[in-house]
């Protein structure tokens, strides 16, 4: 036995232990050529501005944004949990705010989009078509479905970790963003953007690439 051996003795618990070390998501976008589907367990759906550099979506630091120094375009994305059927995995999704008024329009038919049946595909089947999304409910009533993690507390830890650190300096870019910043609607784009022209007006131009 393992006692015998001198080794620990296994103790089981009741309930799971506080502490461990926190589960990893990875985050899906609509691509071209394939069908995503999966139902949607936040609560609510919310968004950010943020810029497309080095093959993957950060989140704009605003006045201290280096991707806006670089005159790299500022778009807006949403964020929200789904339960993949078919991996039986929880996933962050991300869309742009294209799909959005649909997403509006369900919740006022049925006060949330969690426990909705989301399919994401792009237009037409192209790696730059639109995003589209439909939503229809699901027979799983929402009490049965798993609670969605902290949706801001993932993102930041996939932005700040793994290969995403290596595009973005030190741990600055978490710090900057703000309890605030992500937000129901899209807003602020429009003014982000004018205070992103007016910074860089007249600045030379790069190619996009990080120092």
């Amino acid at each position: 036995m393992l006692q015998d051996q001198g080794a620990f003795a296994l103790e089981f618990e009741d309930q799971p232990i506080s502490g461990l070390r926190e589960k990893t998501y990875e985050i899906v976008r609509a691509k071209e050529g394939r069908v995503l589907q999966g139902v949607i367990i936040s609560e609510e759906i919310k968004g950010l501005p943020t810029h497309w550099t080095g093959g993957q979506t950060m989140p704009c630091g605003r006045d201290q944004c280096q991707w806006c120094d670089l005159e790299i375009p500022c778009d807006w994305h949403a964020y929200f949990f789904w339960y993949d059927r078919h991996t039986q995995l929880i996933d962050v999704v991300e869309i742009t705010k294209g799909p959005l008024p649909v997403i509006r329009e369900y919740e006022k038919l049925h006060g949330t989009a969690r426990g909705a049946v989301a399919r994401l595909t792009r237009a037409q089947n192209r790696k730059n078509g639109r995003v589209v999304l439909e939503l229809v409910p699901s027979k799983t009533p929402g009490e049965f479905l798993p609670k969605a993690p902290d949706i801001q507390k993932v993102l930041l830890r996939i932005w700040s970790g793994g290969r995403y650190q290596k595009r973005k300096t030190a741990k600055e870019l978490v710090d900057e963003i703000p309890q605030k910043t992500f937000a129901s609607d899209v807003p602020g784009v429009v003014d982000i953007v004018d205070q992103v022209l007016s910074r860089t007006r007249g600045k030379k131009k790069t190619n996009g690439t990080l120092p």
